[in-house]
Parts: structure tokens; sequence; C-alpha cells
């Protein structure tokens, strides 16, 4: 058998915490009296209050998933850090110091924003390039790391696909803190009769959106092959990426190599 309960007024009260007048009630279930008398001032503050605690805990987790949302990161790199490399060549020894230095001045820089680590296969680069990243998003800023050649294939893969677009990486990677271009110019690129290619496209389009915004790109090429690269959008791409851009050259053997 089902009891219902009625509520009637009693009273009234002053709130200890808050001072507003509290309506003091009576709930009667049955033979049994249960005084109530909740401050609904109070219950409203507590429930504001835990609700920006929320949305600031959210937030301050949005530059993880932004990272791994969006980032395309070489399984080989994931542990890679400043503490775990180790130079070889005295420009390998330059090129920490200077990464280090831009991780932890990273909100800091006047004048310019940008780093491009050029130099051949194997010296590393790539792996400076994770630990910025690291070392960048470890101070809640939201960073990308994008293999490149890996992104274009994800995108190229998007093509005449209507369920997926590459919308969303492009907003992404205008909107973050810090976008790592990893290996640009080892993609493969295919041109029309034209000389020009949907690769040279998409990536005039990245770097639009991140002309002043700061970036860290690994290369082996130089600004020359990277302009003929990209036929006519080459030119464009290359005045953009290096906007703001502070060249680093790191020379020496390649680290993946052993003698044999």
């Amino acid at each position: 058998m089902t009891s219902f309960s009625k509520i009637r007024v009693v009273g009234s009260r002053v709130c200890d915490d808050c001072g507003n007048e509290v309506l003091m009630m009576e709930r009667i279930v049955g033979d049994q009296v249960i005084p109530v008398s909740k401050c609904l001032n109070c219950i409203n503050i507590e429930t504001k209050k835990q609700y920006e605690e929320f949305v600031k805990k959210a937030d301050s987790k949005k530059h993880e998933y932004i990272y791994e949302q969006y980032s395309l990161v070489p399984f080989d790199l994931e542990k890679a850090s400043f503490d775990s490399y180790i130079p070889n060549h005295p420009t390998q020894s330059d090129a920490l110091q200077k990464a280090k230095w831009y991780a932890d001045n990273f909100s800091k820089i006047d004048g310019w924003n940008s780093l491009i680590l050029k130099g051949p296969y194997g010296v590393g680069k790539s792996h400076l390039a994770k630990s910025i990243s690291d070392g960048v998003r470890s101070k809640n800023f939201t960073v990308i790391y994008i293999d490149t050649p890996t992104l274009m294939n994800k995108i190229k893969n998007t093509f005449g696909n209507k369920k997926e677009s590459p919308d969303k990486i492009f907003d992404a990677i205008e909107a973050a803190d810090l976008v790592i271009f990893d290996d640009l110019g080892a993609e493969r690129v295919k041109t029309d009769e034209k000389g020009e290619s949907w690769v040279g496209e998409v990536l005039f389009q990245m770097f639009s959106a991140r002309t002043s915004k700061p970036k860290v790109i690994t290369t082996n090429c130089g600004s020359g092959e990277l302009s003929e690269k990209y036929g006519q959008n080459g030119g464009r791409i290359v005045s953009r990426m290096m906007k703001g851009t502070k060249l680093i050259i790191v020379e020496g053997k390649d680290m993946r190599v052993q003698d044999f």
C-alpha cells in the first residue's frame, strides 16, 4: 500500500549562511512528521559553484583532448623527450638548447614565434619537435603534432567520403596554440599536367591559417626544394611558413643507423 505525504508550512527562519528568509515546513508521511527547512538560495549557490568547478576542470583538460584527438605522432616518437636526446654533433647540442629554451619561454617570446629544424634524416629533428610539443603542452597550451605525410594520406582518404571531412582538422590546426608540422616535404606529391597538386593546396590552406601563429616545422628540404615541390603554391607556402620563424640547422650522423 502506497503512503502519500502532506506538507504544511509551520513558520519561517533566517538562513545562518546567506541571511535569506527560509520557510519551515513539516512533511507528514503516515504517522511520521519530518521537519523540512532547506535554504533554496544556498542550494542554488552550491549548485552553481559545483558547475563552475566542473567547467573549470573540463577546460583544464581541453588541451589534452585536442592533442589526443588531432595529433598524428609516429609510434617511435611517443616516448621522445629532451632527456632522451643524446647529441653527437655540435649542431645537435645547439638545437637541443634552443628547443628547450623555446618550450620554456613559449608564452614570453616577442617579435617571432616559430622554429624550423632543417637537416638530413636521422639527426633528431622529429625527436626535438616532439619534446617541444610535450613541454609546451605541459603548460596547458593546446598543441597538435602532425606527421605531415600521414596527415596528407588521411586527408586523401576522405575524398569522396561524405561521412568524413578534413574541415575539423583544419579548424583545429587554425585554433591551436602551437602546431608541429613534422617531416614537411617527405609526403608524396603527384602533380597534374600543369605541375600542380592537391597537397600544395592543402598545405597552402594550413600555413595560411597559421601565418602569424606559432609553429614548429621539421624538414630535410631547403626553401628552393619546397617551392618547386608544391608548384604554383610553393613560393607562397614557404613565405607563410617562414614568417616569424627562426631557422635551426641540425647535422650529424643518422642516429637510427648503426654501423654494420
